[in-house]
């Protein structure tokens, strides 16, 4: 064997046991503090020209806060470095508090290299701690050999998810498959594995052809907020090609509908009935409001009992702060009955009816002054009788009598602008009666009979004094009103 042999078999031997041994500490790394850890995991670390390394890194946030880590790798002029998804290189990777993250890295050759094992420093830095975890990656480079060319397949993939889910909608995720050889595969697989994104999909692939697949799903619109990964691995009977991590979210939606909406009517009473619905998949507080107005309020019975509020431009609505859970429902009930209103009313109306109709067409009233007063005590009285026709007919032959107590008797004088009684008797015990005779009042005639008594003592304190009594024929029928009494006092 030639000394050049030997050369290049040491140099081969050395070079694999190197790479095997630095593969080994990569695939084997774990810093972890209790705080956050980083785990790199090889996919792919051999390759040639026309070939990528790949590896998994893992990260772990311990924290109970939210965190970023950025990620700077040491040698990246001889090196084509990429991340999927691609901000986690160029802002940073978010991890959640208590949860993981995964990204992936892909290395490429910018030039032809000599080949031979290769180590590339990764740093993970966290920001809410400031403190760095090292680790490297290990690639062993092998330039393809020359001759007639046996390519190797070489497929990759550019994975498309939206970020954000809304479970009511189709989601939409894009598939960038990349032939990067001239290899032609007849099947090519792509499987999409998560929670709730699932799918086999077989496609063809031509040499060095670019295809783009668009893939639907549908998830239950139901769905509580949540975080996911979707993991997309491409691959074909005899090997893998690519796998992809590409994390989502299924995001809150929240939106109060009204379900139905039926009324009813009867006299004078309706009543409105709401069914309102937490169209969301989380519990949500909402502000129900049903337009009222500072009267109808008063009339207005509500189910559940609702707070009447007014607005600055004097308006008023009903309101009912409620919490309903996912797809829970509410019944509201507004009832306005003016039944009783209207009973008040026409019972009103009823009364005053009656009473114009009852109501006797003959009034008097009496009333009664002290002009005179001797020692502190009462020594005359004038009184004033005031009779008056209340309909709208005259009345023929109404007589007026009134009494005088017998501690006085009556001065005979005229009045003027009064009615002269048309007899006077007295009575020794009895007092005195005073009578005027009016032949015909007519309608809505007035009439003021007065006359003056003097007391025979002086009198302290109160003096009272009779009814005076109207008689009069109505239809016939002799019918008599009284006035008031009245109280005389010093």
């Amino acid at each position: 064997m030639k000394p050049q042999m030997y050369r290049a078999l040491l140099f081969s031997i050395v070079c694999v046991t190197l790479g095997a041994i630095l593969l080994a500490n990569a695939i084997a790394l774990e810093e972890n503090d209790g705080r956050f850890s980083v785990v790199l995991e090889r996919v792919q670390a051999r390759i040639n020209a026309s070939e990528r390394a790949h590896y998994l890194m893992e990260v772990t946030n311990r924290l109970p806060l939210d965190d970023t880590y950025r990620i700077i790798f040491s040698d990246d002029i001889n090196w084509n470095i990429m991340t999927l998804p691609l901000y986690h290189r160029l802002s940073g990777m978010p991890v959640v508090a208590n949860s993981t993250i995964m990204s992936q890295i892909y290395l490429s050759p910018v030039k032809d290299l000599p080949p031979g094992t290769y180590r590339i420093n990764v740093q993970v830095t966290s920001e809410q701690l400031g403190t760095t975890r090292e680790g490297f990656l290990v690639v062993t480079y092998q330039p393809e050999p020359e001759g007639p060319k046996n390519y190797v397949p070489n497929v990759v993939a550019e994975v498309l998810v939206p970020p954000a889910i809304d479970p009511r909608e189709i989601v939409l995720v894009q598939l960038n498959l990349k032939n990067k050889n001239l290899h032609n595969f007849s099947e090519i697989r792509i499987s999409l594995t998560s929670k709730y994104l699932n799918k086999q999909v077989t496609t063809t692939l031509e040499p060095l052809e670019t295809k783009t697949l668009t893939l639907p799903f549908t998830v239950d619109s139901f769905l509580e907020p949540q975080k996911d990964v979707v993991r997309v691995r491409v691959y074909d009977k005899n090997q893998t090609f690519d796998e992809v991590y590409v994390p989502y979210e299924i995001v809150t939606y929240a939106q109060l509908v009204e379900k139905s909406h039926t009324s009813t009517g009867e006299f004078l009473k309706s009543t409105i009935t709401y069914v309102y619905a937490n169209d969301a998949n989380t519990p949500e507080n909402y502000l129900i409001k049903e337009d009222t107005s500072f009267l109808r309020k008063f009339f207005t019975k509500t189910e559940p009992q609702g707070e009447v509020v007014r607005n600055s431009d004097g308006t008023h609505y009903y309101a009912w702060q409620v919490r309903l859970k996912p797809q829970e429902s509410i019944t509201v009930t507004i009832s306005e009955n003016y039944r009783f209103l209207f009973f008040v009313v026409v019972l009103t109306l009823i009364i005053i009816v009656l009473y114009i109709l009852l109501q006797s067409p003959v009034g008097i009233v009496k009333s009664a002054t002290v002009p005179q007063s001797t020692e502190g005590g009462i020594s005359s009285i004038r009184v004033n009788l005031h009779l008056t026709n209340k309909s709208a007919l005259p009345l023929h032959h109404v007589v007026v009598l009134d009494r005088v107590p017998q501690i006085a008797h009556i001065i005979r004088k005229d009045e003027v602008g009064s009615l002269a009684p048309t007899r006077i008797i007295e009575h020794k015990k009895k007092g005195s009666l005073i009578k005027w005779e009016v032949e015909k009042l007519e309608a809505h005639e007035e009439r003021i009979m007065s006359y003056t008594i003097k007391s025979k003592l002086s009198v302290l304190g109160e003096l009272g004094l009779p009814s005076s009594i109207v008689k009069f024929t109505l239809e016939g029928k002799e019918e008599k009103v009284f006035s008031n009494r009245i109280r005389v006092t010093s």
